[in-house]
C-alpha cells in the first residue's frame, strides 16, 4: 500500500495545508456549524426518557426472543423440523410470552391501584 509522505509530495501539499489550516468560514456556514454544536436539545429530559424507554423495550424484546428460542429448542422433534416450522414455533411462543407479560403487567397495575385505594 502506498503511503503519503508530506515532505516529498509537492502535488498535494497545497490541498493538505488548506485542509488543516484554519481557513475563513463564511458567516452562514459558521451559523450552521454553531446550530449543530448546540446540544441543549439532547439534554432535554423528555428526549432522554424516550431514548431510555426505547432501549429498555428493545432489551425486553430480545430477552423474550431468547427465551422463546430456548423453549422451542427443548422440543424433542426440534432438530427434525424444517426451518420454516421452527420459525413458526418461535413466533408462536414469542407472541404468547409477550401477551403473558402484558397481562402480568396489567394485573400488577390493578394490584397497585387496589393498594392505593383507588378501586
Amino acid at each position: 500500500m502506498r503511503r503519503f509522505d508530506y515532505d516529498e509530495n509537492d502535488d498535494y501539499r497545497e490541498d493538505v495545508d488548506r485542509f488543516f489550516s484554519e481557513a475563513e468560514i463564511d458567516p452562514e456556514t459558521y451559523a450552521e456549524m454553531q446550530e449543530w454544536q448546540n446540544f441543549e436539545d439532547l439534554y432535554n429530559e423528555e428526549i432522554i426518557n424516550e431514548i431510555k424507554m426505547q432501549v429498555v423495550s428493545r432489551d425486553f424484546n430480545y430477552k423474550i426472543l431468547r427465551t422463546s428460542i430456548k423453549l422451542a429448542e427443548k422440543n424433542f422433534w426440534w432438530n427434525f423440523l424444517s426451518v420454516k416450522t421452527q420459525m413458526n414455533h418461535i413466533s408462536t411462543i414469542y407472541k404468547t410470552l409477550t401477551q403473558l407479560e402484558m397481562n402480568t403487567e396489567t394485573f400488577k397495575n390493578i394490584d397497585m391501584t387496589r393498594e392505593n385505594g383507588q378501586i
